[in-house]
């Protein structure tokens, strides 16, 4: 296609909105799941919203120039618009399709518990408290199903010291004053005890949590940069995803990053 080679070409200009917004959500997403916490259980709702909206955008764009690599041209709307926010399916078609090797994801069962997690949210979920309210009582709590991916990051990768002083703390916090707060699957946390081990183990399964997404991001961004520079078309994608196809970005570095909207 001639037009996707000519910066002020319309349809050049809509795939950088496109990209943009594909970008942001997922940098924006990350960010909120990195601070999210038991605490602070509406940054867990704000980052499902942005990853599934972002990497249903990427896997759409990855779609959107295999077309035109394969049959010079763009893919009907009917072609796009039969995925609906099926995560799952568009990832099926991008691995089988146009990277059936390689699939390094398939390695590991919790990369596609998260993006089945983020598919059924995008479908159903997202709208539980409200159904439920409302007497549908449809699905499942997405917090609740969160917290069982947590469950195994936490059991895989996670775990705690605490040093004298804190226990110290702990103790004179435990005779002298109130918590009441709850888990993401609603279980109380009641004393100092708990929530000083729960806020810790946190920072750990969100600097975790990211990793993993991570990487299925890079995966996707990577296969549409590749994808588009076959016909070194427009507009140039890496641009846009600076952070993740970063090859010197060690995992550590990932779980530490609480800003990716930042180099």
């Amino acid at each position: 296609m001639k037009e996707l080679l000519d910066l002020d070409s319309k349809e050049v200009i809509l795939l950088m909105k496109e990209t943009g917004l594909a970008a942001t959500s997922v940098e924006q997403g990350l960010n909120a799941l990195r601070k999210a916490n038991f605490s602070n259980k509406k940054l867990y709702y704000h980052s499902f919203f942005l990853l599934s909206i972002g990497i249903e955008r990427i896997l759409k764009l990855v779609i959107i120039v295999n077309s035109i690599v394969k049959n010079d041209k763009l893919p009907e709307n009917n072609e796009l618009k039969i995925y609906g926010h099926n995560l799952m399916e568009l990832f099926s078609k991008v691995t089988s399709e146009i990277r059936p090797s390689d699939y390094f994801l398939r390695q590991d069962d919790q990369y596609l518990s998260i993006l089945g997690f983020l598919s059924d949210f995008a479908q159903n979920s997202r709208y539980f408290n409200l159904d439920t309210l409302s007497g549908k009582n449809k699905g499942v709590d997405p917090l609740h199903e969160w917290h069982k991916i947590q469950t195994v990051i936490k059991a895989r990768h996670c775990k705690i010291k605490l040093s004298e002083f804190e226990l110290a703390i702990i103790e004179s916090l435990n005779n002298n004053a109130i918590f009441r707060f709850r888990n993401e699957s609603d279980n109380p946390i009641n004393t100092a005890t708990e929530y000083v081990i729960e806020g810790k183990l946190a920072d750990q399964i969100q600097g975790y949590s990211v990793q993993y997404i991570y990487k299925i991001i890079n995966y996707l961004v990577t296969i549409l940069i590749e994808r588009s520079n076959e016909k070194h078309m427009l507009p140039v994608y890496q641009e846009f995803f600076l952070l993740f196809r970063n090859p010197s970005m060690k995992d550590i570095e990932v779980r530490r990053k609480k800003d990716w909207s930042r180099i």
